[in-house]
């Protein structure tokens, strides 16, 4: 989960050019100008968490209707609730998680160098392996104990009772100018072996020291055993000893718990906290809440939707009330229509009835009829037969005459080329007559 932000947070810068606190929170929470997407991987939403939803799941998915008409276009149920996919961010890694009997981390002492009242060197401890209480009267540096341990968590310089990381520096009468303090938190692993102060067992190569120096200049870095490193390292060391220095959950500060006290049950307007969102920030709940808003807004959507749906319905039915006189009118002239079929459906079988009785009668009449025509069926094919003999013979006369007439054409044609040849002979013979008469003259007169 990530840790909030609050407003007037001072940005300490180490030598490094780091911010301890600030670069933590840049890789754990979403700048306002940059893509959800690209900062935490989104999951989309499983199935498993539909207890958080019982009834928001079932307006997720949308379903297809039919299109009114052919020509229609087809629309689909729920389009307008659509606000895109429910995505859940992945829960935040758990902090590990030890036996009852194994090993734990615990403090043993706190070096403090010119850290705020503490000048010089100054040791705060041995410290009891499970509780310790710091007494003294006001004034005496109680909390600067719980300042020191803040300073090498890596809270800002406000969350220190300071304005900047340069006051954390001591400044009295005997001892100024000095350019840097610094805080070592001895740690170490040990197993308990029984509920006595010392009834305890120390983790061979367990033990290790982390410390944090601020200068003037309001930088400062970070050495684990003397090993200069990043925050980033410190956090990662100290998570997999059980101590989450990004979602800060095992220190309670001065004012913390009459602050949460006095919280109210839900926060009134946008931007304020509550106890809900409190305690959703605590159990990781509060990933939800975007899905949450999606939800109602589909739900916000669908009750319009639904709204719309209800009126279009009424209106139906109240049409449909209208309609109930003329759709009694119609079955009951449909019903009428259905025994007048009823009766004629009757009629027609009644008819075909006597149809197959007046054709059974007529077959047996025609068969009467043929045993009678039997006799003149006979007659006709004896004459048949004869006629088919005469026509025999009238066909071989027919051809002989046609051969007869065939030949007299012939003749007629003959006949006439010689007609032709005797009219022209008789034409010549008056000339031959002159042409004999003359000679005959010429001879007689010789």
């Amino acid at each position: 989960m990530p840790a909030r932000k609050k407003k007037g947070q001072e940005k300490d810068s180490n030598v490094n050019g780091e911010t301890p606190m600030e670069t933590n929170e840049q890789e754990e929470n979403v700048d306002e100008n940059q893509d959800v997407a690209s900062v935490v991987t989104p999951r989309v939403f499983n199935i498993e968490e539909k207890y958080l939803y019982p009834v928001l799941l079932r307006i997720i998915w949308s379903r297809p209707v039919k299109p009114i008409s052919a020509d229609g276009p087809k629309v689909t149920w729920c389009r307008q609730a659509n606000y895109g996919p429910i995505e859940i961010p992945p829960a935040p890694e758990k902090v590990a998680t030890y036996e009852v009997n194994g090993p734990r981390l615990m403090i043993t002492h706190i070096v403090n160098y010119n850290f705020k009242s503490y000048a010089g060197t100054q040791t705060l401890g041995p410290f009891h392996k499970s509780f310790t209480s710091i007494v003294g009267p006001n004034g005496s540096g109680k909390s600067n104990v719980i300042d020191s341990m803040l300073f090498v968590f890596g809270f800002r310089a406000n969350k220190i009772r300071s304005k900047k990381i340069s006051v954390l520096i001591h400044n009295s009468e005997n001892h100024k100018d000095i350019e840097s303090c610094s805080v070592s938190v001895h740690f170490q692993k040990i197993i308990d072996t029984g509920p006595g102060d010392d009834e305890f067992t120390v983790v061979p190569n367990s033990k290790f020291v982390v410390c944090r120096t601020a200068f003037r200049d309001n930088s400062s870095h970070y050495t684990v055993d003397g090993k200069k490193v990043t925050f980033k390292d410190v956090a990662t060391l100290l998570r997999g000893s059980g101590i989450d220095l990004v979602h800060n959950r095992f220190l309670i500060l001065q004012g913390e718990v009459e602050q949460i006290s006095m919280m109210k049950s839900k926060a009134q307007k946008e931007g304020d906290e509550g106890m809900l969102e409190y305690l959703e920030d605590i159990i990781g709940s509060n990933r939800f809440q975007e899905p949450i808003d999606i939800l109602s807004k589909r739900v916000e959507t669908l009750n319009e939707f639904r709204a719309e749906k209800l009126n279009r319905v009424k209106a139906v039915e109240k049409e449909k009330d209208d309609l109930e006189g003329p759709k009694n009118e119609a079955v009951e002239f449909l019903s009428k229509e259905n025994d007048i079929v009823k009766l004629k459906n009757s009629l027609y079988h009644k008819y075909i009835s006597e149809c197959a009785e007046n054709e059974s009668k007529a077959s047996e009449k025609c068969n009467e009829i043929k045993e009678g025509m039997k006799e003149v069926t006979d007659k006709i094919k004896a004459i048949t037969d004869t006629k088919k003999k005469h026509y025999k013979t009238y066909t071989e006369k027919n051809q002989e005459y046609d051969n007869l007439v065939k030949l007299c054409e012939e003749n007629k044609e003959k006949f006439a080329e010689f007609e032709k040849q005797d009219v022209e002979e008789l034409k010549l013979v008056p000339e031959q007559s002159e042409k004999a008469i003359a000679e005959f003259k010429r001879n007689w007169s010789d």
